[in-house]
């Protein structure tokens, strides 16, 4: 069923396509089982098939999703945008991140979707639906664990840092900020934002004091 169009992770009503996101999370899925096979007792059978079908899935990814000319991994085959959900590949480790090619991924990612530097987008391509939205909290808590993990731990700080300053005084945060005046929007207080915060700290310790121990 990983074959199948759906609505993708920003549930669209009308645009049902083969997102990206979704067969990233069908690989996701296939390659988490294959690392718990012994506990699960699978078949060396079954472990075998699920070896195929995670480099099946694999393989269609990079074929369809990925422009090479750009370095850009795109939402859909055929897009010419960049989703959010990049950033969360690397926690995935479907991209590398010692890989150039993962870099510059996450490098374009960056530069499409962020904006004033800290604030992310979840997209910038026309949508179903009406009005604008503010940058997206959980994506730019995405992009700063990313790039903690990928090595930039001082930029990921310092992003961290900055985006503190934009926290309510109660220590509550929304689901959406206005990049503009720092307004807050949308769901509030939306737990997948604070849910945001705790892992993007939990990435720049983990990587600093692997940095600091290499000193």
């Amino acid at each position: 069923k990983w074959k199948y169009k759906d609505s993708g992770i920003w549930e669209f009503r009308e645009n049902v396509k083969d997102y990206t996101y979704s067969k990233v999370s069908a690989w996701l899925g296939v390659n988490r089982v294959l690392r718990i096979s012994d506990l699960l007792e699978l078949s060396k059978e079954r472990i075998e098939e699920l070896k195929k079908l995670e480099e099946e899935i694999k393989y269609w990814i990079w074929e369809n999703c990925y422009d090479m000319n750009s370095k850009k991994l795109l939402r859909y085959p055929g897009s010419k945008h960049q989703d959010s959900t990049n950033f969360l590949f690397v926690l995935f480790q479907f991209l590398n991140k010692h890989d150039p090619i993962a870099k510059e991924i996450i490098k374009n990612t960056r530069k499409e979707l962020s904006h004033k530097d800290v604030f992310v987008y979840r997209y910038k391509e026309k949508d179903e639906f009406e009005g604008e939205e503010g940058a997206f909290v959980l994506c730019s808590f995405w992009m700063i664990a990313s790039l903690a993990i990928m090595g930039e731990v001082k930029e990921s700080e310092r992003l961290f840092r900055k985006f503190e300053k934009y926290i309510s005084e109660n220590n509550l945060i929304s689901e959406e900020i206005n990049p503009e005046n720092g307004d807050y929007l949308g769901n509030y207080p939306q737990g997948f934002s604070h849910m945001g915060y705790i892992m993007s700290a939990y990435y720049i310790d983990k990587y600093m004091k692997r940095a600091n121990k290499k000193k």
